[in-house]
């Protein structure tokens, strides 16, 4: 067990998987709708190694969304900057000083701006840091920029967050973006392509073409990504309410 909760304390014992972000969920919903507490405190075990993206950036978003949406206060304190930003990301412009090294940070983004500003740091440092074959680069900062875009412009949220990595042994690049708004289905069910439930509009948004609204964007980067991955021999999961697509090995499968 990765996460768990004892009364008002919420206890984080490991951040290297998605099966984190679940079980965050469920305390988190035990503490404050069953339980009935205002607050919950959130505790870091010392034992913790790795920090990685689609653990912690969707932690962070979940936080932001009890307290704003919520008003639950979810307070915690950790030496450890990476653990830190799970309770306090960095933003824009408070901590325009960090974009020279935006890797391995969670980053909070609320406008067109912050988006250019990250996404050009965030590749920027790659740049940096290791030897891309050609268009690789610019690949990746298109598909961040569009993924990032399509929060602002379709999820209903006023923020999104985001965390890339690069891991030089395995020659991968990661990343996560993550949102707490309507999700892909409730996105898509009025417009043109119908999709008949959450499954289907998951399948559905990595086809060229598929947006909720042409006026706002062409529908075009769930499927630049897509293509990225493909060509990458690349691992993508998309989720969106309870359900994920996963593309790895050149198999797709909607996990439920």
């Amino acid at each position: 067990e990765y996460v768990s909760r004892d009364g008002d304390i919420i206890y984080i014992r490991s951040l290297q998987n998605s099966e984190c972000v679940d079980q965050f969920i469920v305390a988190v919903h035990h503490g404050y709708k069953k339980a009935m507490y205002e607050s919950l405190t959130i505790k870091f075990d010392q034992s913790i190694q790795g920090v990685y993206p689609n653990a912690v950036v969707p932690i962070a978003g979940l936080i932001d969304f009890f307290r704003r949406e919520k008003k639950l206060s979810i307070e915690g304190k950790s030496y450890d900057p990476n653990l830190q930003a799970i309770l306090t990301p960095y933003e824009l412009p408070t901590h325009k000083e960090n974009l020279s090294h935006a890797l391995n940070k969670i980053w909070k983004f609320q406008n067109g701006s912050d988006v250019y500003e990250i996404q050009t740091a965030i590749v920027n440092e790659l740049r940096r840091t290791d030897v891309f074959a050609a268009g690789v680069l610019e690949g990746i900062e298109w598909s961040i920029n569009e993924i990032m875009d399509n929060v602002l412009n379709h999820s209903q949220s006023p923020c999104g967050f985001i965390m890339g990595q690069l891991h030089k042994s395995s020659k991968h690049v990661v990343f996560t973006i993550y949102d707490a708004g309507i999700g892909i289905y409730n996105s898509l069910k009025g417009s043109i392509h119908a999709p008949r439930n959450n499954a289907d509009a998951l399948t559905m948004c990595i086809k060229a073409g598929i947006t909720r609204d042409k006026k706002v964007g062409q529908g075009n980067g769930m499927n630049g990504l897509f293509s990225l991955v493909q060509e990458g021999s690349g691992r993508l999961v998309i989720t969106s309410e309870r359900d994920s697509y996963v593309y790895v090995n050149g198999n797709a499968t909607i996990k439920t």
